[in-house]
């Protein structure tokens, strides 16, 4: 694709991000508060795809297979209400700008084959590759938070990328390395799930809201603990059913206080983690509790293997 058609494309989104002050992005079905709390929602969700451009402008096997399964299984069977990417949608390293826009536009013809509502949650690698404008422009969002109703569920993503000018009443001069969630970001939270009372309540968020060492892991880049504490906070005082998190290419599982979080592997593997996850995609199923049915490979492995996250295999699972 040549740069003047890519730039071409960006303007007009671009140009509208620079006029005023961005909504969330709200087209799914609006709520009935009156529907029962016993309907089923059916969520499609992959994250860390990573993808990038090889030398003959299409978007490399590691990346495109999985996705591809993706894809197939959303449309062939499963038939999801809406689905998720949960950010790292490119690889962005070293890829700053014209190829990191290419990049995404290209992974993006995969993804949209999917025939139903698609959402998008801004990784860190994201980040390292398009403007915060350039990001909301292509996936065409109004802001990096938002929220959309379908039926009696209200969904939120929420932004784990912010930058320290993105209004920081706190620490202003001592912020710490890491992902950092602005004040405007949690005020804008609480008033959301403030105005979803009688509704189900589920959040998205590329970089996980349970620390490192609360996973008996060493300390790494991740989001600034008080952060962490204050989203969790609101989220229990509002009953948010689940938070649906990837970034570290790890399986984790955990029930804090009323809220479950779901630290689900993607497309992309890590060669330091103890086990090598790779080509993972999620059934999310929500009723009157929340099931992950995680589709997976390990090493050497040719076809998919099913995991149903709770349940007796997810415990006894090497992690």
């Amino acid at each position: 694709m040549s740069k003047k058609i890519i730039f071409s494309a960006l303007f007009l989104g671009l140009s509208f991000a620079a006029a005023g002050i961005f909504l969330p992005r709200n087209d799914a079905t609006e709520a009935d508060p009156e529907q029962s709390a016993e309907i089923t929602h059916k969520i499609g969700f992959i994250t860390d795809v990573h993808a990038y451009r090889s030398k003959t402008g299409f978007i490399t096997p590691k990346a495109s297979a999985g996705l591809e399964s993706f894809v197939n299984r959303m449309n062939s069977s499963f038939r999801p209400d809406f689905v998720v990417q949960g950010g790292d949608f490119i690889e962005g390293t070293n890829r700053f700008g014209e190829k990191s826009i290419a990049d995404f536009l290209e992974v993006k013809i995969i993804y949209d084959r999917i025939e139903a509502p698609r959402y998008d949650v801004v990784g860190n690698h994201d980040m390292r590759g398009l403007t915060k404008d350039e990001w909301r422009s292509l996936t065409e969002n109004e802001s990096a938070y938002y929220f959309f109703d379908t039926g009696n569920l209200r969904t939120i993503v929420l932004d784990s990328n912010e930058k320290k000018e993105e209004s920081f009443s706190e620490f202003e001069e001592t912020l710490p390395k890491g992902y950092l969630i602005s004040d405007n970001q949690i005020n804008w939270l609480e008033e959301t799930l403030k105005n979803s009372e009688r509704m189900k309540k589920i959040v998205f968020i590329h970089v996980p809201l349970i620390a490192n060492r609360e996973m008996g892991e060493p300390a790494g880049k991740e989001i600034f603990y008080d952060h962490i504490l204050r989203i969790r906070e609101i989220l229990e005082r509002y009953g948010v059913e689940a938070v649906f998190s990837g970034h570290i290419e790890k399986l984790h599982y955990r029930e804090v206080n009323g809220v479950k979080y779901f630290i689900l592997p993607g497309l992309y593997r890590s060669e330091k983690k103890k086990v090598l996850w790779k080509d993972c995609f999620h059934e999310i199923t929500i009723t009157d509790d929340v099931e992950v049915k995680m589709f997976y490979k390990k090493e050497g492995d040719a076809d998919y293997k099913e995991l149903i996250i709770p349940s007796s295999e997810y415990d006894a699972i090497e992690k």
